[in-house]
């Protein structure tokens, strides 16, 4: 009988059995990339590294055989430092943007170019359902957001950007919010304040069960997108309909309602668990009679308690309403990290999430980035700010979108593994990357072979499925890539295949197109 050391700890092993299905089998976690269960092991990424302290010999667990005495180290400091190693050898030659420039500069995050998907595809509802995850107020930034995404789109490298705000306007105005409520949890929040902040903050905890109620000291809630912003600029209707919008999900507003820190202390810190405060940066609650707590880990808000309720104050919120988008975002984290508290009773937030970003596109680049594009004209024109897209020009606007974004950006092992281990993409750099090339004949996937790590998965998927078309390596040495062979077509590999081929590919080298 076959017994190994994992961690320090014995186990019992099968003839021909790999290191890694031994921790597998036994719930140790050993990180994978090139590997797919019951395909031939490829070796290439190396970040499945274990160490055999026998003899400190680096060893991959996707391979190397369970022997008898073995004594495995999965993720001691050389261990740990080799797979940082590896994953920053591969994104030395790894080119390709995980999230689109436009995406990344939207205070609110949202995901642009699969809006621009959805819009191009005629799917308003399922548009209007990606804006909200993320801004809860799509018709009023329509109007007033000041575009930072738009300044950002590569298309504008080739003409003019996408017009980004119109087409987010669109949707928010024609489209009815089917937001799906989570089930009553029975907390109640009160919510200080109904600007931008207060109004995206009310949306999210409504959207989550919460029993919501938003307490402001003016006539009708808005704060200063109402008070502050011309008629010409922001129609008080669209106003008016968002805050409709959000009342439907069972918030309720009371106006009229000046708050100071003594009415939260005898009135409010009795009724609610959690208290916001989302007054503005003009106004200010004294929070000296609260009692200030360590629960906050993030420089962006301190927690306070009172009377068993929990206060969270952002330190700054942006009140100019160019900054609408800001205060509008900064309401969803509000949310989100009252949510972050309830399970964990502190806040951390979110970790630093890895990115590959592209440089500007080069104008022989030009001709493969529009390849997404099916239509390569300038932006459809509307007769003055006011006037919004129709249906027709929406649809003809976001099929301008380069979708320069991974289409695998959440699901691709690169990056979380990037993520995890802190790599960076400048530890290694080439002298110049190749040029991008895209393959987009195939309905159902896209190839871009700067993004593909040469793990030979998508060989082994072709072979194992039958398909008489397959990809094969091409080329020799550093210049050894990803290709269809000669006499076949990509259009040729079946739905099913190139299905599966997209499933399996480790990183977005081929990704499904929707």
């Amino acid at each position: 009988m076959t017994e190994i050391k994992i961690n320090n700890t014995s186990y019992t092993v099968n003839q021909n059995e790999t290191i890694l299905s031994v921790a597998q089998r036994e719930g140790i976690h050993i990180p994978t990339m090139c590997w797919v269960k019951e395909f031939k092991p490829s070796t290439s990424c190396m970040v499945c590294v274990v160490q055999d302290m026998r003899n400190g010999k680096i060893l991959t667990s996707c391979s190397a055989k369970a022997e008898q005495g073995m004594v495995i180290e999965t993720d001691n400091e050389e261990v740990i430092d080799m797979r940082k190693s590896a994953l920053e050898l591969l994104l030395s030659e790894h080119y390709g943007d995980c999230e689109a420039p436009c995406q990344r500069v939207c205070p609110a995050e949202m995901d642009i170019p699969y809006m621009n998907r959805l819009i191009a595809d005629g799917k308003m509802d399922e548009a209007l359902q990606n804006i909200s995850e993320t801004i809860a107020l799509p018709s009023i930034l329509g109007y007033i957001c000041p575009a930072p995404c738009e300044k950002a789109c590569r298309r504008k490298d080739i003409d003019e950007p996408v017009s980004i705000c119109l087409l987010k306007r669109f949707v928010g105005e024609n489209e009815d919010d089917k937001t799906i409520k989570s089930p009553k949890n029975n907390i109640p929040v009160a919510i200080i304040g109904a600007g931008p902040a207060g109004l995206a903050a009310s949306y999210y905890f409504a959207k989550n069960g919460f029993e919501c109620h938003v307490y402001d000291n003016n006539d009708l809630p808005g704060g200063k997108m109402r008070t502050d912003i011309p008629e010409e600029r922001l129609p008080r209707e669209v106003l008016d309909f968002e805050i409709k919008r959000i009342e439907k999900l069972g918030v309720k507003f009371y106006q009229n309602q000046p708050i100071d820190a003594d009415k939260i202390k005898t009135d409010l810190s009795k009724k609610y668990s959690f208290i916001l405060l989302t007054i503005g940066a003009e106004t200010s609650i004294d929070t000296s009679i609260f009692n200030k707590t360590s629960y906050s880990n993030i420089k962006e808000l301190d927690i306070y308690t009172l009377n068993n309720t929990h206060i969270f104050a952002p330190k700054q919120i942006p009140s100019k309403s160019k900054m609408a988008v800001r205060a509008a975002a900064l309401g969803r984290k509000m949310c989100e990290w009252t949510m972050e508290f309830i399970g964990n009773q502190e806040i951390s937030g979110p970790a630093r999430t890895f990115n590959s970003v592209y440089k500007r596109i080069a104008e022989v680049e030009r001709d493969e980035f529009l390849k997404e594009a099916l239509n390569h004209s300038g932006q459809e024109k509307t007769a003055d700010y006011l006037t919004g897209f129709t249906a027709v020009q929406a649809v003809k606007e976001a099929q301008r979108c380069l979708h320069c974004d991974c289409r695998k950006k959440d699901d691709c092992d690169l990056r979380s593994l990037s993520t995890e281990y802190k790599a960076s993409q400048r530890v290694y750099t080439l002298d110049k990357h190749k040029n991008t090339v895209k393959n987009t004949e195939h309905k159902q996937i896209i190839l871009e072979n700067l993004k593909c790590i040469k793990c030979g998965i998508c060989i082994q998927t072709t072979q194992r499925s039958g398909d008489k078309t397959g990809f094969a390596f091409s080329g020799r040495g550093f210049d050894v890539q990803i290709a269809i062979p000669l006499d076949k077509s990509i259009t040729e590999l079946s739905e099913k295949t190139s299905i599966e081929c997209a499933k399996n590919c480790p990183t977005g080298a081929i990704a499904l197109k929707f």
